[in-house]
């Protein structure tokens, strides 16, 4: 069984509406948030009668929206993208 998945999320007018404010009173240079996306691969496969595994690979883009990544990254700088791995294994007895 295979399953792809794409999702986005948009950051609300109100939060943009912050992050530049944010911006204009401190004189502190940081992204303005705006919107994360994702995409999502799996696959199902029957490895034996009692056995099944279920690899998981994700690719989550402008994390966070594009908000500033924490210290000890330069400032100002947005959350990198991420790569996510992972295995589900389902044993049946």
């Amino acid at each position: 069984m295979l399953g792809i998945a794409v999702s986005y999320g948009r950051i609300g007018n109100a939060a943009r509406r912050l992050d530049r404010d944010a911006v204009l009173s401190t004189d502190v240079e940081r992204p303005i948030r705006d919107y994360e996306s994702a995409l999502e691969i799996t696959y199902r496969a029957r490895v034996a009668p009692w056995w099944v595994l279920q690899p998981d690979l994700q690719l989550v883009f402008h994390r966070g929206g594009g908000a500033a990544a924490p210290s000890p990254a330069p400032q100002g700088r947005p959350i990198p993208n991420a790569l996510v791995l992972g295995v589900r294994s389902t044993i049946t007895f």
